[in-house]
Formats: C-alpha cells, sequence, structure tokens
C-alpha cells in the first residue's frame, strides 16, 4: 500500500517533532483522511530505522483492531499487536507494564486512555484523531500531550476526490432546548430524549426523511437506546426499511448480519445512539440525520463523518441536522474549517469559530448567513436584505439606544463596528454591512446621518 503525499506530509511533520525531543505528540488528520494508514506508514519508517523496537496500537473499539491489522498487513508489517484499551490496561494491572519504544493511540480524543499515561511517562506516545478536544473539560489534551501536527483540511481532501461534498439540512422541528438540562457543558441524555420522544418530533424525522432522502441509504444518530427504537418504529410504521442497533439489545452476531444488511441493502435505514461513530466505515451511505443536539464539536464532526466517505456513483450526501447544531450550537458545516492547534494550546476558548448559518428559503439547504446566492440551487437573495436580516438575527446592534444622545449613539457604533468585526466574513463584507448597519443606528437614536457622515464613518471603521 502507498500513502498519499498528505499522510506521507504528517508522517515527516511527526518526524520532525520527534527529532526535537517532543515525546508525546498528537496527530490530527480529518475523518476519512486515513489515519490508519498514516499510522502504518509511520511505523513501516520506525522500523526501518529501528528494526528491534517494540511497538503496539491501542484502541477502544473491537472494530478498529480488525481494521488497523488489515492496513498494517498491506504495509507488510505482521509483527505488531493491535490491542483493546482495556485489555492493555489489564495487562499493566496483573503483569505491570511492558517495555515500549513507541505507543500509537487512536482516537486520541476520548478519555479512555488516561492511565496509559501514567504507566509510561518516557515512552514516545502519538494520539491519533481527527478532533483534538478532549472528551473533557477538566482534563484538555494538552495535558497528556506537548505539541500537536495539523494534518490537511477537509475542503482539500473534497477537492482531491477523496471525500465527498455535502448538502447540508436544518429544518426546525420545534424542538425546546430550553426544557433540556445539561450535565457538565453538555446536554443531558435522558432529558434530551425525554424532549426528542415527542411525538411530534419523531414524526418529524419521518416527515425530513421523505422529503429529503427518501431511497437514500441512512444513518441516524438519536439520543437514547430507548429512543432510537422509537424511531425505528415508526419507520416501519411508515413502510420504510428500517432497523435499530444498539449495545444493549444486539448481540455481536446480530450486529455483523445488521451491519452486513446495511452494507447489501440501497434503502436501508439504521438507527442508532452512538455505536456507529469512530471506527464503523461504509462508504455506501448517502444520509446522515442527526436526531440530537450536542455542545461537542468532535461528536457532531465524527458522526457526520461517515457519510463522506466515497463510493461509486456518489456525487454527494446529505446531513440532515434536527437538532439545531449547525446554527444554534455554531457547529457550522462539516467541512468547516477548524484552528486546531488553537483548540489544543487554549481548550478553555469556547466555540468552533464556524460562520453563522441560515437556511436557503427555497430549497431549505443550510447556507452562510452572509451569502446572497444559495450554492445548492442558485437562489438569488439582495444583499441589503440578508445583511439587514443578519443585523437582527445576530443582534448586531444593542437592543435599546437612547434617543437624542450622543453618547449613546457613539457607544451603539462602538457596539455595533465591534460585532461586525468579529463575524467570520470578508473585508468588503464587513463593509457592506456597517453601510447598512450604521444608518439604522442613526435613525433608532433620533439622530440625522448625512452622506458625508457615513462616508467618514465608513472610511474610519471598514
Amino acid at each position: 500500500m502507498t500513502p498519499h503525499d498528505y499522510q506521507i506530509k504528517l508522517v515527516n511533520d511527526l518526524a520532525e517533532k520527534i527529532q526535537q525531543g517532543f515525546k508525546r505528540i498528537v496527530a490530527q488528520l480529518a475523518t476519512g483522511g486515513g489515519k490508519t494508514v498514516a499510522m502504518s506508514y509511520l511505523i513501516q519508517r520506525y522500523l526501518k530505522r529501528n528494526p528491534s523496537a517494540k511497538i503496539t496500537i491501542i484502541v477502544h473499539r473491537e472494530e478498529l483492531v480488525t481494521q488497523t491489522e488489515k492496513t498494517l498487513k498491506a504495509f507488510g508489517i505482521l509483527s505488531i499487536k493491535v490491542q483493546m484499551v482495556e485489555t492493555f490496561c489489564n495487562q499493566i494491572k496483573k503483569h505491570g507494564a511492558n517495555n515500549y519504544d513507541l505507543l500509537i493511540i487512536d482516537e486520541s480524543h476520548i478519555g479512555n486512555f488516561k492511565k496509559v499515561f501514567e504507566h509510561y511517562q518516557d515512552t514516545l506516545i502519538i494520539g491519533f484523531t481527527a478532533t483534538p478536544i478532549s472528551a473533557t473539560k477538566k482534563h484538555p489534551l494538552k495535558s497528556d500531550y506537548q505539541t500537536i501536527v495539523i494534518g490537511v483540511e477537509i475542503t482539500e481532501l473534497i477537492k482531491r476526490g477523496n471525500l465527498t461534498p455535502c448538502i447540508h439540512y436544518s429544518p426546525d422541528i420545534g424542538v425546546d432546548k430550553s426544557a433540556i438540562k445539561k450535565t457538565a457543558g453538555e446536554y443531558n441524555m435522558v432529558s434530551m430524549a425525554q424532549e426528542f420522544s415527542k411525538p411530534k418530533l419523531i414524526d418529524a424525522v419521518i416527515h425530513n426523511y421523505v422529503k429529503l432522502a427518501k431511497g437514500k441509504k441512512t444513518l441516524v444518530f438519536n439520543t437514547t437506546i430507548e429512543h432510537s427504537i422509537l424511531v425505528h418504529n415508526c419507520f416501519k410504521e411508515h413502510g420504510h426499511n428500517s432497523r435499530s442497533l444498539d449495545s444493549k439489545n444486539s448481540s455481536k452476531e446480530e450486529r455483523s448480519k445488521t451491519l452486513l444488511w446495511f452494507k447489501e441493502t440501497p434503502d436501508a435505514i439504521l438507527n442508532n445512539v452512538g455505536i456507529l461513530t469512530a471506527g464503523f466505515d461504509e462508504p455506501s451511505i448517502e444520509a446522515v440525520i442527526f436526531n440530537r443536539s450536542t455542545k461537542s464539536l468532535p461528536l457532531w464532526l465524527q458522526c457526520l463523518g461517515r457519510g463522506a466517505r466515497v463510493f461509486p456513483n456518489k456525487d454527494f450526501w446529505l446531513a440532515i441536522d434536527l437538532g439545531g447544531n449547525i446554527s444554534g450550537e455554531g457547529h457550522g458545516y462539516w467541512h468547516h474549517k477548524h484552528d486546531w492547534e488553537m483548540y489544543f494550546l487554549h481548550p478553555d476558548k469556547p466555540g468552533s469559530g464556524a460562520a453563522p448559518m441560515k437556511e436557503c428559503p427555497k430549497c431549505q439547504a443550510m447556507i452562510f448567513m452572509a451569502a446572497t446566492k444559495c450554492h445548492i440551487c442558485g437562489h438569488l437573495m439582495p444583499r441589503e436584505i440578508v445583511y439587514s436580516d443578519m443585523i437582527l438575527e445576530l443582534k448586531i446592534m444593542p437592543d435599546n439606544i437612547k434617543r437624542n444622545s450622543q453618547p449613546a449613539l457613539e457607544s451603539a457604533i462602538e457596539f455595533t463596528i465591534s460585532k461586525i468585526k468579529n463575524l467570520h466574513l470578508e473585508p468588503e463584507e464587513k463593509t457592506e454591512m456597517i453601510k447598512i448597519a450604521l444608518p439604522k443606528i442613526y435613525d433608532t437614536a433620533g439622530w440625522e446621518l448625512r452622506p458625508y457622515t457615513l462616508k467618514h464613518l465608513i472610511q474610519k471603521y471598514a
């Protein structure tokens, strides 16, 4: 097997970090970018320099053991053991820690690997992940790792033909997020299940499947096992080809049979909670329905990434967000560019930095809020209306501006300009928004805005 040039670059960057003396390194590569291939290529190169090196790969799912061993074999590597993290830690308990020259951790953002670091203080450890944000804010990745290497962007992988383009939808199905409790900064699963299990919201899943993805192979992520079964039953009642898969009610044999059925059935709908996130690879998926809400950017990206694999005659795939995650939670498009190094170095800074989104009034696809033309259906929207809507939607102006007060006017202008400058827009788009916002501020404050004053303010702030 021959790695792609971007996988070779990632390994070259890792080698440079190792030469600089770093012993704990995160390797970030997007879902679908071939982390297992990059891992195998890294090991191949390491063994060429150190033929007797002791290396092991640690994973958190059984499926990953088989997949990783298969890729290692394709690289001609037969001596490396791939272990479940539980097995690895149990061996340490029973027999003590073995000596290793290199430990590779797959899906290193998951909090299952803490014990590994306790027993291997001086060993070279490289953690691979698509989303280098820890599962818990109390224990960020930088508390275990010293530095990070960033791989190729999703948009670049799409251009290269390594991943499939996505069309995003986020219909408002009436979820009352104020009714959902939060635990440790994330939506409480039981509370969220109560909200999403309301009959009207269950029906909304079927309605939007029929409207947007009928007949397409669809993977559905639900809130809890009970909720997932409710959604599955509703699909069946409406005559759709649906099954449900979960860790509680599905044996290993049933799971294998269900996944084979899903692979071979063109119009299959497979409901699950979280069992088919990391480690599940089915390229023929044409639609992913995210039937829940989350504060977690990694979870959002990992789940949606299941639909991105390349497959014959698959020109695009659908991401159907029923939990208000694209705009409401600010996660943005699946392929949105993220500053992973900043997230790693400053885990306390919230937000994904995603540009604000809106729904195209014609085709209902999710597009950037500043867009004047839908990139899916080509629908045109007047620029002035677009920016006026943004000013209202994003609360660019203060709620109340005291009339006939010079200090209040100046304060409102500073507030508004600051908000506009912090938006993820091009400079010329920010200038256009300022041109529209300033007259609104003056009118609200009861002042006349003369043309030369407007020109002066635009020159000052744009």
